[in-house]
């Protein structure tokens, strides 16, 4: 980001240009600037152009659109330090956009986020939550409750399984999620069930077989 007054640069290197990252990436700008200009003034990255429209020219993506427009470069004369007296200041809350999707748990607890795993506790019951992505943090929920806080990880194919969040053995963990017990020759399975329903099969079946 470069201001246009100051031509004072901030940059960041990032792996890809999704909506979340860019949004981080203008937090983190702003924060370094300690304010934000007035407009401001996108090239046809994807994420703020999503096309063109036929009266109204090009078309910016509403969530990444803040007041844009096309101005003419004024020639830099001043220091940055006149400049920041005219950014506007920023807000005393942080920036909290949120995202809301839905995503399954995986066998092994963890939720994939942006091409990364994201770990829940192994007490979560459902096997879908809604992940709320954050600009800094992802949020993920069961029945409404938050159940595991993450910080956002750059890059993909990377899994953070958050500390507590592991209280069962990996073998306990499979032997839930599979439920299977293999019985005879290879390929015989039955899933297993509580001795109750049982004791109720045999309790039915003695019923239909009384004289």
């Amino acid at each position: 980001m470069v201001l246009g007054y100051s031509r004072l640069i901030w940059a960041r290197y990032v792996v890809h240009q999704d909506l979340a990252t860019v949004l981080r990436c203008h937090v983190a700008a702003f924060e370094a600037f300690g304010g934000a200009p007035r407009e401001i003034l996108y090239d046809r990255m994807k994420t703020a152009v999503t096309g063109e429209g036929e009266r109204d020219g090009i078309v910016y993506n509403t969530v990444a659109n803040p007041r844009v427009h096309a101005t003419t470069r004024r020639v830099v004369n001043e220091a940055f330090a006149e400049e920041k007296l005219h950014l506007r200041p920023l807000p005393l809350a942080p920036f909290r956009a949120v995202l809301r999707l839905e995503r399954r748990i995986s066998r092994d607890g963890m939720v994939s986020v942006g091409g990364n795993l994201y770990s829940v506790p192994d007490a979560t019951r459902r096997r879908m939550v809604e992940v709320h992505t954050l600009a800094e943090e992802v949020h993920i929920f069961e029945d409404g409750a938050l159940i595991a806080a993450h910080p956002v990880l750059e890059g993909r194919h990377q899994r953070r399984v958050a500390p507590g969040h592991r209280k069962i053995g990996a073998e306990t963990r499979r032997r839930r999620d599979e439920a299977i017990t293999r019985l005879g020759r290879t390929g015989d399975m039955v899933t297993p069930r509580p001795l109750e329903f049982y004791d109720a099969v045999g309790r039915r079946l003695a019923r239909e077989n009384r004289p």
